[in-house]
């Protein structure tokens, strides 16, 4: 393991999105992604509007509710945001940092560039977007 990997690698490097990836793919990946902190209470996505982010969830836990129903509460180890990614979609549901919240985000071109580079990662992305449409 590399010494002084950085806080962004290490924070990719904990997170079951990217288990298995190598240090070399994980300093990859760390170029693809800003981090962005919320206080708790900050909207995060809006339901029915075009999203171009996906936003891994590296502390804290955020909301998602649907037509202002709750669906879920996501914490850290999760994302959001991967239907209106992997889809094109609008979003289907809004989400609102249920605590102080720190994310990882990945701009539309950085995901179409990490999903082409590691495949394992759209899996992991679909198979997750298809439990979430099982439950709702």
């Amino acid at each position: 393991m590399t010494k002084d990997r950085g806080p962004i690698v290490d924070q990719l490097g904990a997170h079951p999105l990217f288990e298995g990836l190598s240090d070399k793919d994980l300093d990859t990946v760390a170029g693809l992604v800003q981090p962005l902190q919320l206080r708790a209470g900050s909207t995060v996505m809006l339901e029915r509007y075009h999203g171009e982010q996906l936003l891994v969830i590296v502390s804290g836990s955020v909301e998602v509710t649907r037509d202002g129903e709750h669906v879920a509460t996501v914490e850290a180890g999760s994302f959001v945001g991967e239907m209106g990614m992997l889809r094109g979609a609008d979003r289907s549901a809004s989400v609102r940092a249920a605590s102080d919240v720190k994310m990882l985000t990945v701009d539309r071109s950085s995901f179409d560039d990490l999903i082409e580079r590691f495949p394992v990662i759209r899996g992991r992305l679909e198979d997750e977007m298809e439990a979430r449409d099982d439950g709702a």
